[in-house]
């Protein structure tokens, strides 16, 4: 019997975002915009930390829940989460509404329609697979946005 109320699954739900009802990856990537009250001056270099260390620490917990359950259980948000702070990255995109509603769109479509390469990460078996299927997906969603910004500069 799994112990949710540990931490890895505070963890790897982010912070239990991954249970609320229905769309657990949307849920999970809009929890993530609370690293949008980090203060400025930090942010960036905070961002890069932040993705780092939950990239790193994801892979094992990862491995020991799909172990427990299902490979890629739904609960698990963590890389939603990660793939949303990559994105956050660029200025422009959190610093303006309509480009950060718009990331938080692309993000999930992206996730769930899982275009080409991303569907083919997604049949593997494994964290690191879990991980990078949202990391090509936030890297899908920042190259339309950079379009999209630039077009209309």
């Amino acid at each position: 019997m799994k112990n949710i109320f540990s931490l890895k699954y505070l963890f790897a739900t982010f912070f239990y975002s991954g249970y609320l009802p229905k769309m657990p990856g949307t849920w999970g990537t809009l929890a993530s915009l609370i690293v949008l009250l980090i203060p400025s001056n930090y942010f960036f270099y905070s961002l890069i930390f932040l993705i780092l260390f939950s990239f790193v620490v994801s892979i094992p917990i990862i491995n020991k829940i799909e172990k427990e359950d299902k490979s890629d259980p739904s609960y698990v948000v963590i890389d939603e989460a990660i793939g949303m702070w990559f994105i956050l990255l660029f200025d422009f995109i959190y610093s303006n509404l309509y480009f950060l509603g718009l990331s938080v769109i692309l993000f999930r479509l992206f996730d769930i329609w899982k275009p080409y390469p991303i569907s083919l990460i997604n049949k593997q078996k494994g964290a690191i697979f879990v991980m990078l299927d949202d990391l090509i997906a936030a890297l899908f969603s920042i190259i339309l946005l950079l379009l999209i910004y630039y077009i209309i500069q």
